[in-house]
């Protein structure tokens, strides 16, 4: 008797595990069918960057942890994760502008200190990127086989493009704290290649952006004829056509890479000056553009606290050529107007 309820008791805990991983396995299949259903398109149609970072962040273990119970997590991670590393790339921003600042103002140690935070955020970032670019590479199979992946929906074909914008941002932003996750080289050359497999048009000049900024990184690899420069600036103004402007951050994460301040200057100059359109793409992707917005502001932001120890004032974007007149900053002796400076 005492034998049988040990079995009795041991079949019911057995059976009360695999009750309760079901029940797990259908709530996240649940989650997931909802995100990409409901949540994603509602987010990509609002234009409040600060609330999607803290969604992505607050997001991403919860879903990751349903993959414990077999649960195909890929095409939400992917951006999940692009995003909260936007989040970690806000803060390194934040550090880069106070290095910049203690620069300006001659406090050595301020800006010791300041590189030290900003190396540290960027290093998160390219974590996360690189979580992302492996997820997308394993989604689609493309982990030994460098073919084109077949797109079950747009979303599929999203999560691509979004998958290799975090490739490129995680091999820059490693290079930028050290090294430190040693990203392969032939990711920009692999990225480069699979920005064939989409249409260029339909994303907004993103895949011809990635493509030709790896030009600009890797010598030797340019087609012969091509300026990638060139191609750069028509995918960006692609990407200002159709209200998506992701071209643009990548047209400053290239010309970042090469110190060519005046082409950042041109982008953001570029892009506060381009009229609002009302597209599609626009509507459906707001986020993306108001993500595009926070990168372009930084490049401005870099400029101007490189110049007056300011970030850049409110309804200035865009605009340089004060920059170049030797006006008065907080540092002049001379008595200047603070209404000048908002």
């Amino acid at each position: 008797m005492r034998k049988y309820c040990r079995v009795m008791t041991v079949a019911f805990i057995v059976l009360s595990l695999a009750g309760c991983s079901s029940v797990y396995k259908l709530t996240g299949r649940v989650l997931v069918s909802y995100g990409e259903d409901t949540l994603i398109p509602y987010v990509m149609a609002r234009d409040d960057f600060d609330m999607a970072c803290s969604m992505g962040e607050s997001l991403s273990y919860l879903l990751s942890s349903f993959e414990m119970h077999q649960v195909d997590i890929g095409r939400l991670f992917i951006l999940d994760n692009t995003i909260a590393a936007m989040c970690s790339e806000r803060i390194a921003a934040e550090h880069e502008l106070r290095y910049l600042r203690a620069l300006y103002q001659k406090r050595p140690v301020e800006a010791q200190d300041a590189r030290i935070a900003k190396k540290r955020f960027i290093n998160q970032a390219a974590n996360r990127q690189l979580a992302a670019y492996q997820k997308m590479l394993a989604q689609f199979h493309l982990a030994t086989d460098w073919q084109c992946p077949y797109y079950a929906s747009e979303w599929d074909e999203l999560s691509f493009v979004i998958g290799m914008l975090a490739g490129v941002q995680a091999l820059v932003n490693d290079v930028n704290s050290g090294t430190r996750l040693g990203v392969e080289k032939n990711t920009a050359l692999r990225v480069a290649g699979l920005t064939e497999c989409v249409d260029n048009v339909k994303w907004w000049g993103l895949p011809l952006a990635l493509r030709a900024a790896v030009w600009t990184m890797v010598p030797g690899i340019v087609p012969e004829g091509v300026d990638p420069w060139e191609a750069l600036s028509q995918a960006n103004q692609q990407g200002i056509r159709d209200g998506v402007r992701l071209a643009t951050v990548v047209y400053i994460l290239a010309a970042n890479a090469h110190g060519n301040n005046d082409k950042i200057r041109q982008a953001v100059t570029h892009f506060a000056n381009a009229a609002p359109v009302t597209t599609v793409s626009r509507r459906q992707y707001a986020m993306f553009d108001s993500i595009s917005y926070f990168y372009v502001q930084l490049a401005s932001d870099r400029l101007w606290t490189e110049k007056r120890g300011i970030r850049t004032p409110l309804g200035k974007l865009g605009s340089f050529a004060i920059l170049e007149e030797g006006g008065q900053t907080l540092n002049d002796n001379a008595s200047f107007n603070i209404d000048d400076l908002m």
